[in-house]
């Protein structure tokens, strides 16, 4: 394409200023005494070459043409035990992480959003135990200073009962959150604003009317 012959115009241009750069290091390291090196504990010149002139080629390349890490994808089916739908989690690479997807067979309104520490649907979702939280943090949203990672605020069902979810998290991971569970609560999330220790714990979010566990997908 244009663009990509465009890229490969400047990487020409580039690429003898990198190579005129990483000679002069190199002729560095070679002036120095081998003995002198040994003895402050410096990489052999051979290591040396590897090591200054395969991380300028790697960045120089991912600069140009992006990163070769995959998106990552994972999905959540919930089936109660009152909302019903399924949750796609994507993590395109260096981006933030989406949670997309509709749910049904809420009651209209706001409910809490958020992952949870283990992958249990067990006992109407209660074996999902408490919010991800692997900082020790109280409970907060998703752009509050202080929050658990689990964190996802609130998603909002209309008078059918039904949540368009798009969520978009710029900390959690994809390894962070694989395996675990994504819970809906009955109740809206006041995001920690409170200082009871409901507020400060699951944002009086209430009880859980939908859980699922969150698993990679192709």
């Amino acid at each position: 394409t244009k663009t990509c012959f465009w890229n490969i115009l400047l990487i020409m241009k580039v690429l003898p200023l990198y190579l005129f750069i990483c000679l002069i290091i190199i002729g560095m390291i070679e002036a120095m005494p081998i003995d002198a090196t040994q003895q402050r504990g410096f990489w052999s010149h051979e290591t040396a070459r590897l090591g200054f002139g395969l991380p300028f080629i790697s960045s120089l390349l991912q600069f140009f043409f992006g990163s070769s890490q995959p998106e990552q994808r994972a999905m959540c089916v919930m089936a109660g035990p009152s909302a019903m739908g399924q949750i796609d989690i994507v993590q395109p690479p260096n981006q933030p992480m989406q949670f997309r997807g509709t749910l049904r067979s809420l009651t209209p309104g706001q409910h809490g959003f958020h992952v949870h520490l283990v992958g249990s649907t067990a006992n109407n979702c209660n074996g999902a135990d408490v919010h991800y939280n692997p900082t020790n943090m109280n409970h907060g949203g998703p752009s509050s200073r202080v929050r658990h990672l689990g964190d996802l605020g609130n998603i909002f069902a209309d008078g059918s009962g039904n949540a368009n979810v798009m969520i978009t998290d710029a900390i959690l991971k994809m390894d962070e959150v694989a395996g675990r569970s994504l819970v809906v609560h009955a109740n809206p999330d006041d995001l920690g604003t409170g200082t009871d220790t409901g507020s400060l714990t699951i944002g009086n979010a209430g009880g859980r009317v939908g859980c699922c566990i969150i698993g990679r997908s192709s």
